[in-house]
């Protein structure tokens, strides 16, 4: 199949990783028991407010509606939080048409590998910030000290925590330290190099997917009497429009192009958007699928839309056997850029492993 992937003609993806992506870590400790479960959504609402109440010039912000507002095109908070088609910057579209509810330019992600786990009391974990586009790099510090507030802002009543009433916790979350992830170039090779406080401070942690892509180390193949097999583990819920009536690989792979290809054509200045012939997906089909999910739904408050979110989606793993070599650059990009609705509230983000044992 690889050869027959090669031999697709057009079939180019490049012009899409010419996007610019940064990620940052923002560590903090809790003084109670705190749920991995539910706290990036909970955490995006709260950013949301603060960086309201940041940018928007009026006395009553948290009442305040952002439709129609004279000041909608050039206000930060809409740019960098709740983009609509009247603020972005027509020379980030370049010649195409902006949609009127684009991508954000940002993703949230709590870093656990067991969503289902409680950070004990004392216990650090890190929040993961990522952000897409030339633009939304520019304001990297807001978005930090803002995303910092927002952490040590979060009221218990908040996390779905039965408190000891001997305990006078408000705010359990305590913040600690900035950090990026960043594609380097060192000793020939592409690494994922973490970086301090300082070195943010300095310039920009940007860089194009190609960058991430090469810097993401190999996943080692193990193959059994079945053939290749790759397993997706889903830490957060996975929801996919195209998915309801089950998630293929073709589904998956349809879902991360779409996504790369919102993201580029509303964040980066060109509308090249690449080449996916009709011959690849066809390809997809014949890799087989095991779906091991579970249906998943809950409601958050929005502070920012000021009306309940619905989250929903499947949780679980997704296994496919088959030859994975052609796709697994897509699968990458799909695990660094979050994929389906809702990334901004920490959906649709997974992990890779290869190998039959696992």
């Amino acid at each position: 199949m690889k050869n027959r992937i090669k031999s697709l003609k057009g079939y180019d993806i490049k012009p899409l990783l010419e996007l610019e992506m940064a990620k940052y870590r923002i560590q903090f400790k809790t003084i109670i028991p705190v749920p991995i479960k539910g706290l990036a959504p909970v955490l995006r609402s709260r950013l949301g407010y603060i960086l309201k109440g940041r940018f928007c010039p009026f006395q009553d912000y948290p009442h305040t509606s952002c439709r129609n507002c004279k000041y909608e095109s050039h206000c930060l908070y809409p740019v960098l939080f709740s983009p609509t088609g009247y603020c972005i910057d027509k020379n980030n579209i370049g010649e195409g048409m902006c949609p009127e509810k684009p991508a954000k330019p940002f993703a949230l992600d709590v870093l656990e590998a067991d969503p289902t786990r409680y950070l004990v009391d004392g216990a650090a974990g890190e929040v993961e910030l990522t952000l897409f586009g030339e633009r939304a790099l520019e304001f990297q510090r807001p978005m930090l000290e803002s995303l910092t507030h927002a952490l040590s802002s979060i009221h218990v009543s908040r996390l779905d925590i039965k408190v000891n009433p001997e305990v006078s916790v408000q705010y359990p979350l305590i913040p600690l330290l900035w950090s990026a992830m960043v594609p380097t170039w060192k000793k020939g090779q592409w690494k994922i190099c973490r970086v301090d406080e300082s070195f943010i401070e300095k310039q920009s942690v940007g860089r194009k997917l190609d960058a991430w892509l090469d810097s993401v180390p190999p996943l080692p193949v193990i193959n059994d009497s079945r053939g290749e097999m790759l397993k997706i583990a889903l830490r957060t819920p996975l929801d996919l429009k195209r998915g309801r009536k089950g998630i293929t690989l073709t589904v998956l792979l349809q879902s991360i192009v779409a996504r790369l290809r919102d993201l580029k054509r509303v964040y980066h200045p060109d509308n090249c958007m690449g080449n996916i012939p009709g011959g690849f997906y066809p390809l997809s089909d014949q890799v087989r699928t095991i779906e091991d999910v579970k249906e998943v739904f809950k409601q958050y408050d929005s502070y920012d839309q000021g009306q309940v979110v619905n989250i929903r989606g499947v949780e679980g793993s997704l296994s496919f056997i088959g030859d994975m070599e052609p796709f697994l650059p897509l699968l990458i990009l799909g695990s660094l850029i979050g994929v389906g609705s809702k990334t901004a509230y920490g959906l649709g983000r997974y992990d890779l492993y290869r190998g039959a044992s696992i």
